[in-house]
């Protein structure tokens, strides 16, 4: 599909969108909203789990939020990534290469065709997808 409105006009929840992601953005979330996503997944963290009586594995707020900008039949528009993959992206990267060639890595791998050689997570799949790659 490769309108939004039209979804929306036709009350639909859910849609695949196929746009061209023209640009992604980082920005460096504040050392406040960092301490409350921790408190957060600490508190998750910290409730009863009827199914689950094993440890879970802590998770840790990502210093940056991650925007693109992408163009389908309605123009252009921005978005937010709201999903795990691209912060465990971002995390497992960043252990591997750094900051630096991470947040470039990751730059590289939303604006061009995926899946590419250098593109092999999970995120790059997904994001792959919503390009129509």
């Amino acid at each position: 599909m490769t309108s939004l409105d039209k979804e929306q006009n036709e009350k639909r929840s859910l849609a695949l969108l196929k746009a061209e992601i023209t640009e992604f953005k980082v920005e460096r979330k504040s050392d406040t909203k960092i301490e409350e996503e921790a408190a957060k997944f600490d508190a998750l963290r910290n409730q009863k789990d009827l199914f689950n009586s094993g440890p879970i594995i802590p998770r840790k707020p990502c210093p940056y939020r991650f925007k693109y900008r992408y163009r389908s039949d309605d123009g252009e528009r921005e978005g937010t990534c709201q999903d795990w993959e691209t912060e465990t992206t971002y995390h497992r990267w960043e252990r591997k290469y750094g900051q630096e060639h991470t947040l470039a890595k990751m730059k590289k791998c939303s604006v061009k065709n995926i899946p590419a050689k250098e593109c092999s997570s999970p995120w790059e799949l997904t994001t792959g997808i919503l390009k129509g790659g």
